[in-house]
């Protein structure tokens, strides 16, 4: 806050601004603050519009984001972390390292993960071949042969397109998605999944969420660096 804005208080004022600033008011109301200085409303507004903020709710509201965001990733990375199913990894592990080629196959979204995996399996020393698309994909498929390994990366798994297209190959799919889908359950060798179930969200934004699967992938990576090394 500008310095000489706080110059400019009234004692009255600076007394709120200073309890505002130094203290929890999140279950504090605008009229028990006002009480406790015997001051009006209408002064707890003026000091909070003088930090910048249109109201006391605002300034309040803008203290508690924070924590409420630090709250929303803590109970995400706790339902990742429980949801986890890692099981399959070191078969996983095991056939990556003796395939001959690695196709990695996701679409919209998932495909940004897919892409960050093949850059990271290419920085492993796996050769890999990154599909974004079905028209891509349905070309490549004709080139398949014994030795190749195909990864999936879906947040649902219930992808229509991606599921039709595997589910006729003759090569090991390894699925990075969540454990409860058809891509899971029906057409993969093996899967690292998750359960949460945020693809049916109305928003975009829960629905294309990558960090359930950046979780995933980065467990593989790891076991892989570490297989790598060894």
């Amino acid at each position: 806050m500008d310095q000489d804005v706080i110059e400019k208080m009234s004692e009255s004022e600076y007394d709120v601004y200073r309890y505002l600033t130094e203290h929890d008011i999140q279950e504090m109301t605008a009229g028990e603050i006002a009480t406790k200085f015997y001051v009006g409303r209408s002064m707890l507004t003026r000091v909070c519009q003088k930090m910048g903020y249109a109201s006391f709710g605002a300034y309040k509201y803008a203290q508690a984001r924070p924590a409420l965001v630090e709250s929303a990733f803590r109970i995400g990375i706790e339902q990742i972390t429980t949801s986890l199913s890692m099981r399959d990894l070191e078969a996983i592990d095991r056939t990556l390292m003796n395939a001959s080629r690695v196709f990695v196959y996701g679409t919209v979204a998932s495909g940004i993960a897919g892409m960050y995996l093949g850059r990271q399996l290419t920085n492993l020393g796996i050769f890999n071949v990154c599909v974004s698309d079905r028209f891509q994909f349905e070309k490549l498929q004709a080139m398949f042969r014994p030795g190749d390994v195909l990864i999936c990366v879906s947040h649902s798994g219930e992808n229509v397109e991606m599921n039709t297209n595997v589910k006729t190959i003759g090569i090991p799919i390894i699925a990075i998605t969540k454990r409860a889908s058809t891509l899971a359950r029906v057409l993969a060798s093996w899967c690292l999944g998750f359960d949460i179930d945020a693809n049916r969200s109305e928003h975009a934004f829960d629905r294309e969420d990558l960090f359930p699967i950046f979780v995933v992938l980065q467990n593989l990576l790891l076991s892989l660096r570490q297989t790598h090394l060894d």
